[in-house]
């Protein structure tokens, strides 16, 4: 299909953080739609050759309408459908890789949206798409009735606001939480796990990670099966990536991203926190996730919803949260996206509001095509709804920079409530706080640890699970081979924590001077509040004794004689209290061994107290030159570290033969008989 016509919407595109503006777009007389015709399509379609070296997305008419020539050229953009004049129609697009974040700017820069398009996988998916959108149907699976008082006011009795900060907080201490960078994967880890701590008393509750193909930040879910009804599934969610969409670098860029969204994220993990502690047992299962890639299209709720259409899961109703911690509008508290979302269902949410809190202000206001992840669930058959925090032109401007660090917990509270109400009405099922147990575990972070002789040990006792009840636990030390007012001070107390205390505890212990290595432990017992005592709840501890002594050559040269013995001294300073050991190697120079000299290699031996000089004799043979080899040490152990000199280079010397009554006096008489005999020569021949 060339694009979209719907009739059930009004949209003005804007995508990733539901920002958009609502102004009527005025068209440049030189724009990018009035160079586009069907042979443009065409060429486009044809070159998709290499789909991994493009983006596919769509994008609102009136995005494309606006955008001038030049834009367009600088963005590489080529179209994938016919452009109909229509602003509230949708097209397809291609665009470089390299380009998606530039468009985004573009989007953010010049119509005040934080994206304004969704990614599709490929063209097929994004026809598909288009059509399922264009001829969008939804399935009416359930009855709208509110009857579930009882059940609902007991997990509105839950709700702390406070713990909304707490989780805006944590989820606002990472860089960013960007769909590609490593902390925006450790968020998600983080979100998991803070999600398994709140239900690890449930065994109906199970809290995964989805996995995605494309990029490494995970999407996060939670199920809690159905006890009657456990093939229908009511889903809330919101996404928990963030962005800042003025930097070049987003993967390195500062986005807290409080509001948008871990404003969001923390309304559905409040309203999590409120089902377990009221003991809610749903009839309908309930989904609740957090969507990675959100900004970047809609690409982590893309994937989900498209899976769950394709395996037929009956979704009967899903709500989105993003954006619920600033109150731009002053006389609404909550405004309900009338586009791409189901009236039906838009209608429940706003009687649910008369109904439980007739106090709250509420409106309606439009979003824009791809305005946040309920989009993805629409366009795949389900019914969706998105409450938003404001008038969208009151949005709060701080969002996708680094200045999306405050956040109202009061104004949120209306979301939690309207969450646990659509919840509680929609999944049905029933609460009993009575049948909730409350339950952490308190136990040491590692069950070995070390410490060096007179300093001091801080050990670390962490507490996981629910943290709405008082905790304590007693603590103790116990003597070993270390003895408690000899070799450390003993310690023993009791360890509390108040509601909503999370942090770890740390006991210290002193340790004193001692002259070998020693062991003692430290135990927990007796825990109470809504503690338990986890695996380790004993810690080895290894105190250890920080003596050292140097060893070394006294000398690091020396010279002996041809065919003479040759003795080393390896000295021991410092302190003494252990024992300790060097060893030893001879190593070829020019003299070689078992030629020049007897290889040699070894250890050196001291017990504690001894710090005699230790001798090694090495032989040497006959050399018809000088010639050297050295003698090392290695591998100290003990309390032995080799400081000094670490080697000692020996040479061998050549010694000239002493012949004074040899030789030499032998060729000094051939010499001296020589004239004689020619004398008596002469001598004879006068004759």
């Amino acid at each position: 299909m060339s694009f979209v016509n719907t009739k059930l919407v009004h949209s003005v595109v804007a995508v990733s953080c539901v920002v958009g503006s609502l102004a009527l777009l005025s068209i440049s007389p030189v724009t990018y739609a009035n160079e586009m015709n069907a042979d443009m399509v065409k060429r486009s379609i044809s070159s998709l050759k290499s789909p991994s070296d493009y983006a596919i997305v769509s994008i609102g008419n009136d995005a494309l309408l606006s955008m001038k020539k030049s834009d367009a050229s600088r963005l590489a953009i080529e179209p994938l459908s016919n452009l109909s004049k229509n602003k509230d129609d949708v097209a397809l697009i291609k665009l470089p890789n390299a380009n998606v974040d530039a468009l985004s700017r573009y989007m953010h820069e010049n119509h005040r949206r934080c994206g304004g398009y969704v990614w599709h996988q490929s063209l097929e998916k994004a026809q598909t798409y288009i059509r399922q959108l264009n001829s969008n149907t939804h399935r009416l699976l359930v009855e709208y009735t509110i009857d579930n008082d009882d059940t609902v006011n007991e997990m509105l009795m839950q709700v702390v606001s406070s713990n909304l900060s707490s989780t805006v907080g944590s989820m606002g201490s990472y860089n960013n939480r960007y769909y590609t960078a490593s902390s925006g994967v450790e968020a998600s880890q983080w979100l998991k796990s803070h999600w398994e701590n709140i239900t690890f008393t449930r065994d109906d509750i199970m809290v995964e990670l989805f996995e995605h193909a494309g990029w490494d930040q995970p999407s996060v879910i939670v199920t809690i099966v159905g006890e009657t009804i456990p093939e229908e599934v009511v889903v809330i969610g919101g996404h928990l990536d963030s962005i800042n969409g003025s930097s070049s670098n987003r993967e390195t860029a500062r986005a807290p991203g409080h509001d948008d969204n871990a404003s969001g994220i923390a309304v559905v993990t409040e309203t999590l926190r409120a089902m377990v502690t009221g003991g809610y047992k749903p009839a309908r299962t309930v989904k609740i996730m957090g969507y990675a890639a959100e900004e970047v299209g809609l690409r982590g709720s893309g994937e989900i919803a498209e899976m769950f259409a394709d395996d037929n899961i009956d979704v009967v109703g899903v709500a989105q949260f993003d954006m619920t911690g600033f109150k731009g509008t002053a006389d609404k508290d909550i405004v309900f996206m009338t586009d791409y979302t189901n009236a039906d269902q838009n209608q429940f949410m706003m009687d649910l509001l008369d109904h439980y809190f007739p106090q709250v202000q509420y409106g309606t206001g439009l979003c824009g095509y791809g305005c946040s992840d309920h989009a993805s669930w629409y366009a795949n058959g389900f019914a969706a709804s998105m409450p938003f925090e404001s008038n969208f032109n009151d949005y709060n401007s701080d969002i996708h920079t680094s200045n999306d660090n405050h956040f109202d917990a009061n104004h949120a509270t209306n979301f939690v409530n309207l969450s646990i109400a659509f919840v509680g009405e929609l999944a049905k099922g029933n609460a009993d706080s009575d049948n909730y147990q409350s339950q952490s575990t308190v136990e040491f972070e590692s069950g070995n640890v070390e410490v060096i002789e007179q300093q001091t040990l801080s050990i670390s006792i962490q507490r996981t699970g629910l943290f709405d009840r008082e905790a304590s636990v007693n603590y103790r030390t116990i003597s070993g081979t270390a003895v408690a007012g000899e070799d450390f001070v003993a310690v023993e107390g009791t360890l509390n924590w108040t509601v909503n205390d999370a942090a770890s505890k740390v006991i210290e212990v002193e340790a004193l001077a001692v002259t070998e290595d020693k062991e003692f432990t430290i135990e927990l017992t007796d825990a109470s509040g809504n503690a338990v005592l986890g695996e380790v709840v004993t810690v080895n501890v290894s105190l250890l004794n920080n003596s050292t002594s140097a060893v070394s050559f006294k000398q690091s040269t020396i010279q002996v004689p041809e065919s003479t013995a040759s003795n080393i001294v390896i000295q021991r300073v410092g302190e003494i209290d252990m024992p300790a050991t060097v060893r030893y190697v001879s190593v070829n120079g020019t003299a070689i061994a078992g030629i020049n000299y007897e290889a040699t290699s070894g250890v050196i031996e001291w017990a504690a107290g001894d710090d005699s000089d230790k001798t090694i004799s090495i032989g040497t043979y006959k050399v018809d030159e000088s010639e050297t080899f050295t003698l090392e040490l290695r591998s100290a152990s003990g309390n032995a570290v080799i400081d000094g000199n670490d080697k000692i280079t020996i040479t061998i010397q050549n010694t000239p033969v002493d012949d004074t009554n040899g030789s030499s006096g032998g060729v000094f008489g051939i010499l001296l008989t020589l004239p004689l005999l020619l004398l008596g020569w002469r001598r004879k021949r006068s004759h």
